[in-house]
């Protein structure tokens, strides 16, 4: 096969383990590109910067300035830059990710990549499944927001999460994940609230033995990549970057849906009790979060949003 370029260097940065989904969908990534692109090309992945001592908010930035060029980063951290992200921030809105797919994969997901490349120094290459997020914690179970009374709960550093947290009950925390799992390892924050794929990845579940299954956030992580350095490349190295970033796509998603399934029984069989919602006491946490669903799907077009909610 004819090679793509004499010589062409990707470097990829995340911030979760190695064990992670994220991580070894990278991986995958680049392998699928070095089978590709022939030995002029050369796939350099920095697993996590949090092991350098960075956050993982530093990641946007560091793909901006060309230090990396291609990044994994959840959708919160661009709401600012791009609102339509906003509707990823609205909780008890999405129940269902095959939906979200359809529309990302179609032309909600077109406007948010053009959106991106209008405004950001940044180019969307794909969206990657962050799992529904669920919240842990090390005092007692918790179904209705009255049992959060009290509990600091580490969340995502934003204003709209730190709303929403609140609301429900609990003393908000907004800290990177590099800090959170000091926080959480020294029982400084009795709650935090992320997909179980991530929970494993950090080793939560090894510090909390209650996990309310709320599913209140569904979350997507952005493939990015710097847009000037994206523009730099041949188009048949472009070309074949999109084949092998669908394919990855394809099976990371996979991998989120089939870890959701399996990691219930493994947090069990290392002790942790869930709670399972019943329709009311799931309304309860919907109905304290309204004021900030309201907000932030307000300027979401009514059909979408249909959609999303079935």
């Amino acid at each position: 096969m004819k090679p793509v370029t004499d010589a062409l260097t990707l470097r990829f940065a995340g911030y979760q383990p190695a064990a992670s989904i994220h991580t070894r969908s990278a991986a995958y990534l680049g392998e699928l590109l070095g089978a590709e692109c022939g030995a002029g090309f050369a796939f350099e992945q920095t697993v996590s910067i949090l092991e350098q001592g960075r956050q993982a908010n530093d990641l946007a930035p560091l793909v901006a300035d060309g230090t990396y060029d291609m990044c994994y980063l959840a959708t919160v951290r661009f709401a600012r830059e791009v609102p339509a992200l906003a509707l990823f921030d609205a909780p008890f809105v999405i129940g269902d990710r095959d939906r979200v797919w359809r529309e990302l994969d179609g032309a909600f997901g077109d406007a948010i990549r053009a959106e991106f490349a209008a405004r950001t120094p940044w180019r969307v290459l794909g969206f990657w499944d962050n799992g529904f997020r669920q919240i842990s914690n090390r005092v007692r179970p918790l179904r209705m927001p009255a049992d959060c009374a009290g509990l600091s709960i580490r969340t995502q550093p934003t204003d709209d999460i730190v709303e929403t947290f609140r609301r429900i009950g609990f003393e908000p925390r907004p800290i990177d994940i590099s800090e959170a799992v000091r926080e959480l390892t020294a029982g400084r924050i009795d709650a935090q609230e992320n997909p179980l794929t991530s929970i494993n990845a950090f080793g939560i579940q090894k510090l909390h033995k209650h996990i309310t299954l709320t599913g209140h956030i569904f979350g997507v992580a952005l493939l990015l990549a710097n847009a000037a350095r994206y523009e730099s490349w041949p188009a048949a190295f472009r070309d074949r970057l999109h084949a092998a970033i669908g394919e990855a796509t394809r099976r990371q998603r996979a991998m989120a849906v089939e870890q959701d399934r399996t990691l219930r029984g493994a947090f069990e069989a290392d002790g942790v009790a869930f709670v399972d919602l019943t329709d009311s006491e799931r309304a309860a946490f919907a109905a304290a979060a309204a004021p900030v669903t309201a907000r932030l799907t307000a300027g979401v077009d009514p059909a979408l949003l249909a959609r999303l909610r079935g």
